[in-house]
């Protein structure tokens, strides 16, 4: 963990805490070792490389949430030391750290996001922590957490018309269009 003068407190400092408490119950793995196994895993929403993985430790950087989610969703399941925590919950928990250290402009328009809404392994419905975020319910109900406001949510694509390029921002969202284009640059 950086220290005052490195990363002064305030939200920043906050989330690289509850980052590094998740790192240290994962036993301090190395930055490549954790890139590796979130680049192991198509069902993450997205992905790190270990210079990510080291400035997100060092609260020198804030990724996008869906790369963020998937280390500490790696982080989670790693865990080697205390009693297993709640995925689902320690999910939740830094998602609300990092909107109060996220610094990035609100996207302008609708989400792009069409994800359904899915059933858990114990038949109750399950949101992701966007939808989540987009209901004022990210607290969860019961917890005794007040929920905060509804936040526009980042667009899962973005055209560039000038560079004809298509900038797609969920790892699952990527493979689907390769798939259906038939690969990339006149790859298979």
């Amino acid at each position: 963990m950086p220290d005052e003068e490195r990363l002064p407190p305030g939200p920043r400092r906050d989330l690289a805490a509850a980052l590094h408490d998740l790192y240290a119950l994962a036993g301090k793995p190395a930055a490549r070792t954790i890139s590796g196994w979130i680049r192991e895993r198509d069902d993450l929403p997205g992905t790190l490389s270990h210079e990510g993985v080291s400035a997100v430790l060092r609260g020198t950087s804030t990724p996008r949430w869906n790369n963020l989610e998937s280390l500490v969703r790696i982080l989670v399941e790693k865990q080697c030391v205390g009693e297993a925590a709640d995925v689902v919950t320690v999910v939740r928990q830094i998602h609300t750290f990092w909107r109060r250290a996220d610094d990035r402009p609100q996207s302008p328009g609708p989400s792009l996001r069409t994800s359904p809404v899915t059933a858990g392994t114990d038949g109750a419905k399950e949101t992701t922590p966007d939808q989540k975020v987009s209901e004022g319910n990210l607290a969860g109900e019961g917890s005794g957490v007040a929920p905060e406001a509804p936040r526009m949510r980042e667009p899962l694509l973005r055209w560039d018309p000038r560079q004809r390029t298509l900038d797609v921002f969920d790892r699952q969202m990527a493979v689907e269009i390769i798939k259906e284009v038939g690969g990339v640059d006149g790859q298979p």
